[in-house]
């Protein structure tokens, strides 16, 4: 805090002081770009390409469900088994009956052991199910 020095006040300070309000903003600003990459949902896995990807940003309404390179199964960032991803998905269901299921299958993987997951989610009445890629610009082959 700085002091004026000299004339004696007469009345109330009518400066604002907005270096705490600089300095509280600063720190909101990397609060958010930190927590920007922490909200990022399901796991990373690379995705296959597709010319005719509709491009849609994900804010979070849908039920992640993603095959690594591994043949390893989540539900959003948690490992579950093939046994088990209808007990996992429906309690996610539960939280928010509105969510629809997004399907990130590794690149690498065949297409045998993604479909085997979207078989288990039809049996049990799971039958709207997106799958997730990357959109190949024109130009890039």
């Amino acid at each position: 805090m700085g002091a004026k020095v000299g004339e004696p006040q007469e009345g109330a300070i009518s400066e604002i002081n907005v270096t705490p309000l600089v300095d509280v903003m600063l720190v909101l600003l990397v609060v958010f770009m930190i927590a920007s990459f922490a909200i990022q949902s399901g796991v990373a896995v690379p995705l296959p390409s597709a010319v005719t990807a509709h491009e849609q940003q994900d804010s979070g309404n849908h039920i992640i469900i993603s095959v690594n390179g591994e043949g390893d199964i989540f539900v959003g960032k948690e490992h579950t088994s093939i046994e088990n991803i209808i007990d996992v998905v429906n309690a996610e269901f539960r939280e928010n009956p509105a969510r629809s299921i997004l399907i990130k299958g590794d690149k690498d993987l065949h297409y045998g052991q993604v479909r085997e997951v979207m078989d288990v989610l039809a049996e049990n009445g799971m039958t709207t199910l997106l799958l997730a890629t990357e959109k190949i610009e024109e130009g890039d082959g």
